[in-house]
């Protein structure tokens, strides 16, 4: 019987609405429930929200751009690996072996605090601190056999995910604008911004970290279904997206409560919205699903992560950078096994340190 070769590449299964989702879950993770509020301390001093919508449009406004580069490599280099993968096809294998290295590390770190933040979230209803570490691990492992079923069933579980969260944060927008409507008007959605240029300037770089998910698409790029036009208008689309459900958010909670407290929920409380809810005495259900909404936001951080991270080290692995293992793909065309083990083992590790 005829031996079938392992593929040598990932199957193309996303189209426009699968990238955006996959845009979509890596950027409304920490971005709405922790940047927006350290943001909107800094630009909405008070009730007067013009300070962070100018510092909103500015930051998505610089991810676009900045989105668009890398989807025009995307699209001439449709593999896997971003950035990594770019700096080798043009011929520059230092700045490339540098680029995967940072991206390993930072995002590595990244998905980790997601989980230690998900799990400590979690488990301070059940008064059990203390297990905030093997509750990451367990995230982490639950995110891991997400993936290594592949991009279809992985986009499947953020597409929920995403909608979860969207579900949530839309049911906090309109309780608020449906109580505070003629009071947030008056609080300065038409006013002046009072800030200096230097909050806003710092808002602004907060704010554009939280726009930063969109690179998640290019990452991909392998698996993206024709490439040179998917990739450019998915990341338009979510930027767009993202700049809407933002700037909602924003004028609800800095029009109820102000900036500075918006803030100081951002900074001690794991649960900014919740606070926000709870402050001005919204329904109990309000409150429930914010907590809902940013479970699931987490969530998808952490599988988002993974699902990029193992791109890359695929990547390294096609080049020798790392063993050639790490470069072999299931029968089926979905899924990096081993790249995507060790994802889980360095984010896992980091977690548990």
């Amino acid at each position: 019987m005829p031996q079938h070769s392992p593929p040598t590449s990932l199957r193309r299964e996303l189209g426009v609405g699968g990238a955006v989702l996959l845009g979509l879950g890596s950027m409304l993770g920490s971005g709405v429930f922790v940047a927006l509020g350290l943001a909107a301390g800094l630009a909405s001093p008070g009730h007067n929200i013009m300070g962070i919508l100018m510092a909103i449009s500015a930051a998505g406004l610089l991810a676009l751009c900045n989105g668009l580069s890398a989807a025009q490599l995307a699209g001439v280099f449709p593999a896997s690996g971003g950035t990594y993968e770019y700096a080798h096809k043009v011929g520059w294998p230092a700045a490339g072996a540098a680029a995967g290295t940072l991206f390993l590390v930072a995002k590595s770190a990244s998905a980790a605090t997601a989980a230690l933040g998900l799990a400590g979230y979690l488990l301070e209803y059940f008064n059990a601190p203390q297990l905030a570490v093997p509750g990451a691990l367990a995230m982490i492992a639950m995110a891991a056999v997400i993936t290594l079923e592949g991009i279809r069933r992985s986009n499947r579980a953020n597409t929920v995910l995403v909608g979860i969260t969207l579900a949530g944060l839309a049911l906090f927008v309109f309780a608020i604008l449906r109580e505070n409507s003629q009071t947030i008007t008056s609080n300065g959605v038409t006013s002046p911004p009072s800030t200096s240029v230097s909050n806003g300037l710092k808002a602004t770089a907060l704010l554009f970290v939280a726009f930063t998910g969109y690179g998640r698409v290019a990452t991909l790029g392998e698996e993206v279904q024709n490439p040179r036009q998917t990739v450019p208008k998915a990341v338009v689309i979510t930027v767009l997206l993202c700049l809407v459900i933002y700037t909602g958010v924003a004028i609800a909670a800095i029009g109820a409560v102000g900036g500075e407290t918006f803030a100081q929920f951002s900074r001690t409380g794991r649960g900014p919205l919740e606070a926000v809810a709870a402050a001005i005495q919204l329904s109990p259900a309000v409150g429930v699903g914010t907590a809902i909404a940013a479970i699931a936001a987490l969530f998808g951080v952490i599988l988002n992560l993974l699902l990029g991270l193992s791109r890359v080290l695929l990547a390294m692995g096609r080049r020798g950078h790392l063993p050639k293992r790490f470069a072999q793909i299931d029968a089926s065309g979905q899924s990096p096994v081993a790249a995507v083990l060790l994802a889980t083992g360095l984010v896992a590790g980091l977690a548990a340190m």
